[in-house]
């Protein structure tokens, strides 16, 4: 094992670095740029109207080709809507650490957290949030495991306790040693099973599909018939024109403004839920979410934001700018913020004046509350007595 005080030395970072045991992803929790393209361009809609393009291009009649930008602009508004998301969703990444304090060569420092290789002697404290998979050298530490597990209670971890990439120390300052990077870690492994993605299709895209899918069906025999019908009259008017008129047949059958009149309506629906905060991936997301009327929520630590904020303080006496500057004073003195001094520190500010602190308790997840004692005055406790 990888000596707590010294970490690794230089050459077994480059060791480890040469074998690729480094904290480098590849894995994605979205769709390449490359799927979304060829997801809203292969289809069959596209298909059918590009033989049609190709047959008029071969006419040379260039204004007659102008039916395509229906298509062109239809098929944008999916791809651009769909990387738009696709950014979004790259941009919130449950690892939100960048930087760590690791210790090589007996001296601690901070690296990026794609600096980090298998091994490494990593320095946690309260607030971090665990880059990597890591197991606990020392005793005292308290994380939050929510955003991987859903489940809000804090875990306390003990030495050999493995901790997972993605969880939050709520409590206690240890020393961690690495023991999966990259793909490897937990993290990573989840992100590579939730990567399925079903394409689910509206009422509406699934109804225009059964309208193409017989369109396909007789557009052969009707292109036929109508060549038919023009081929007597292909010396008088020339190939050229049977073949516009054909095409010009086929469009009508095909339902080009039914689609682009869909695409513009549900990308309408999208920007009108851009402005309230919500991300739209798809735009069939919006049709279906309108013929939803029963919503289930289940309720875990991943639903609310975990950030805190006093609503209301009840005072028992008149002395309540004294009060006020005592609270003010007992959490500014707390080193090892959580999110209940944090609401406390917004609400109250800076204390006004200093006190003679003769004893004072820091805040303990097993006592629930901080104490503090001062000159004159007694002892205050923060917290929840049972």
């Amino acid at each position: 094992m990888t000596d707590l005080k010294t970490g690794l030395t230089q050459a077994q970072v480059v060791a480890h670095l040469s074998k690729g045991e480094v904290n480098v992803t590849t894995t994605s929790a979205s769709r390449t740029t490359k799927e979304i393209i060829l997801h809203n361009t292969l289809t069959l809609f596209n298909f059918l109207n590009l033989l049609l393009f190709c047959m008029v291009l071969f006419t040379g009649s260039l204004k007659n080709l102008l039916f395509i930008l229906s298509v062109v602009f239809n098929t944008g508004i999916g791809i651009y809507q769909e990387i738009k998301a696709k950014k979004t969703i790259e941009s919130l990444s449950i690892l939100k650490q960048a930087k760590v304090s690791v210790i090589r060569d007996g001296v601690e420092s901070q690296i990026d957290k794609e600096a980090l290789v298998l091994e490494d002697i990593l320095y946690l404290k309260k607030g971090m949030q665990v880059p990597v998979d890591v197991v606990c050298l020392e005793g005292g530490l308290m994380v939050d495991e929510s955003l991987i597990t859903g489940e809000s209670e804090f875990i306390k971890k003990h030495v050999g306790d493995e901790i997972y990439s993605g969880s939050l120390v709520m409590q206690g300052n240890t020393k961690v040693q690495v023991v999966s990077v990259g793909d490897n870690t937990y993290v990573s492994k989840l992100t590579v099973e939730a990567k399925t993605f079903g394409m689910a299709k509206s009422q509406i895209q699934k109804n225009i599909d059964r309208i193409l899918k017989w369109i396909t069906i007789i557009i052969l025999p009707a292109t036929i018939a109508v060549f038919l019908d023009q081929y007597n009259f292909m010396e008088i008017i020339g190939t050229n024109a049977v073949i516009l008129n054909a095409v010009a047949a086929m469009i009508g059958i095909m339902p080009e403004g039914l689609v682009l009149l869909t695409s513009v309506a549900l990308a309408a629906g999208v920007l009108k839920l851009s402005t309230m905060g919500t991300l739209t991936q798809e735009l069939p997301a919006i049709e279906t979410l309108a013929r939803v009327d029963t919503i289930c929520l289940d309720k875990t630590g991943t639903i609310t934001e975990g950030k805190m904020s006093v609503e209301k303080v009840l005072y028992y006496g008149e002395d309540q700018p004294e009060i006020d500057d005592l609270i003010a004073f007992i959490v500014s003195r707390d080193e090892e913020q959580n999110m209940s001094t944090i609401a406390l520190q917004s609400k109250f500010q800076a204390p006004k004046k200093s006190y003679d602190v003769i004893h004072y308790l820091p805040f303990s997840s097993d006592l629930k509350l901080q104490a503090m004692e001062i000159a004159g005055r007694g002892t205050y406790l923060l917290g929840h007595l049972i």
